[in-house]
Parts: structure tokens; C-alpha cells; sequence
């Protein structure tokens, strides 16, 4: 048995996927870099003056994990769970933001544009969309070449 079907033996709310492990940690470096990127010090270089583009971008960053994690798992309850982890997520870095940091300011706004996002990714999750990383595999080779 291959490592990817062990892991979906062991999750079975996981999509039938080749590589579902290297999926599984492209989504939580994926997750790690969102919480990074909201946690430390802010640039020093000016943003540009485009109204609400901080709430655009949390809706965007939300949106891409909330569908990723659509295409991860088939089952309703499994991405209702990343959903909610999401949600802890989107909430625990505002809070770090208000307590841990000195150049990052909290906002529920933030909070909402999350949200939105991670409710964007769900529906998406009903649509074609979700088999997206098993249209990707389907045009990937079986195995990589071995080198001489």
C-alpha cells in the first residue's frame, strides 16, 4: 500500500489523491505562512493607498485555504472541521496581533473578511472546483523519472 493510500485508509474523509500527504503539508506551510505573514512586524515600506486592499487580501488568503482544503477532503464534516480550524486560525492571529504585537493593529473586520473567505471556499467546495488537485494529478506522470 502506498503512502497515500495509507493516509486516506487512516483518513477516509480525504479525496482518492496520489500525492493527498503532500497536499496535506502544502496546505498547513500554506496556513503557516498566512500566520506568519499576520504576525510579524509589519514592512517598513508604505502599502499602497487602495481602500479596503487589507480586507481584499484576508478574503483572498482565506479563500485560497478554504478551497484548497475543499479539494483535500471529500467528506462535508471534514471540511466543515478545516472550517472551523480556519476560523480559529483567522481569530488566534487577530488576537496575537492585539496582544503579542506592537506594529499590528486587531480588526474585526479582518475577522469578517475571513470569514467571508472561508465561507467563499465551502461553496466552492460544492462545485467542480473541489476536484481540482485530482484534475492536477490526472495530468501529472505516474512517477518521476529515475535519474542514471
Amino acid at each position: 500500500m502506498s503512502a497515500s493510500a495509507t493516509l486516506r485508509h487512516r483518513m477516509p474523509a480525504m479525496r482518492p489523491l496520489r500525492l493527498a500527504r503532500w497536499w496535506v503539508v502544502l496546505w498547513l506551510l500554506a496556513i503557516a505562512a498566512m500566520v506568519a505573514v499576520s504576525v510579524l512586524p509589519a514592512p517598513a515600506v508604505p502599502a499602497p493607498e487602495l481602500p479596503q486592499l487589507d480586507k481584499a487580501l484576508h478574503f483572498g488568503a482565506y479563500l485560497g485555504v478554504s478551497t484548497f482544503a475543499s479539494m483535500l477532503f471529500a467528506s462535508p464534516r471534514a471540511r466543515s472541521l478545516a472550517a472551523l480550524l480556519l476560523l480559529v486560525v483567522g481569530v488566534g492571529v487577530e488576537a496575537a496581533q492585539h496582544f503579542l504585537t506592537a506594529t499590528r493593529q486587531a480588526e474585526v473586520a479582518d475577522v469578517f473578511a475571513n470569514t467571508l473567505g472561508i465561507v467563499g471556499g465551502l461553496l466552492l467546495g460544492a462545485t467542480p472546483v473541489a476536484h481540482g488537485l485530482q484534475w492536477l494529478e490526472s495530468r501529472l506522470p505516474v512517477s518521476a523519472p529515475r535519474p542514471l
